[in-house]
């Protein structure tokens, strides 16, 4: 007969940890983080050109998100859109964006079209 597993806090911690380990290291030379962290700091710079994968993408808009997580201020939840001003559009996906004076983050970014149906690409943060 077989009973339920399940398993202890410790050992899913312990389970992380291994497959932590196994992951690659990538490494960072000289890299500054990108500090923007809430829609107050993303709206601050909408105009602003970003690189990503060869291509200059523009910060078009700031937009707040439709839901907000219990007991987070307003300012957590919220959508970022960029237009690519030369270059080729990113594929869909996790890509390394960075701005000279700003610094570099790894965002995710999903395709989408504006209202006169230019291509655009938004990180979503929450």
């Amino acid at each position: 007969m077989f009973k339920d597993f399940t398993p202890s806090r410790r050992q899913l911690i312990a389970g992380g940890a291994v497959l932590a380990a196994a992951l690659p290291a990538v490494p960072v030379a000289n890299a500054k983080a990108l500090e923007m962290q809430d829609m107050d700091d993303w709206q601050a710079h909408v105009g602003k050109q970003f690189a990503v994968d060869g291509a200059t993408i523009r910060l078009v808009a700031v937009k707040p998100g439709s839901r907000q997580p219990y007991g987070r201020a307003r300012t957590h939840n919220f959508t970022t859109l960029f237009e690519v001003t030369s270059g080729t559009m990113p594929e869909a996906g996790l890509h390394k964006v960075s701005h000279g004076e700003l610094g570099q983050a790894a965002l995710f970014l999903d395709r989408s079209l504006a209202n006169n149906g230019q291509p655009r690409l938004r990180a979503s943060f929450n």
